[in-house]
């Protein structure tokens, strides 16, 4: 099992109340999205022009509701399995 699955699964199975938010982009930096543009501690990340996620950050930190909400709108986006 290499780096990234080991973080991924930490990811997804909400272990943690915070992330990093290295982690939280690189996981979904791997699914297609990048960071379009911050304002203040929102970060929006686009996919395809269509699909976007908001990710707050404090203190280089990501609370694990946003990295839950991240995860149901990449299933919804038939994404994630």
């Amino acid at each position: 099992m290499n780096k990234r699955t080991k973080r991924f699964d930490r990811i997804l199975g909400l272990e943690q109340k915070y992330y990093t938010f290295a982690d939280v982009r690189n996981f979904l930096g791997y699914y297609g999205f990048e960071a379009e543009r911050k304002s203040s501690s929102h970060f929006v990340f686009r996919r395809e022009e269509t699909t976007h996620i908001v990710i707050v950050v404090h203190h280089n930190l990501v609370k694990r509701i946003y990295v839950k909400d991240a995860i149901r709108n990449l299933k919804n986006y038939s994404i994630l399995p």
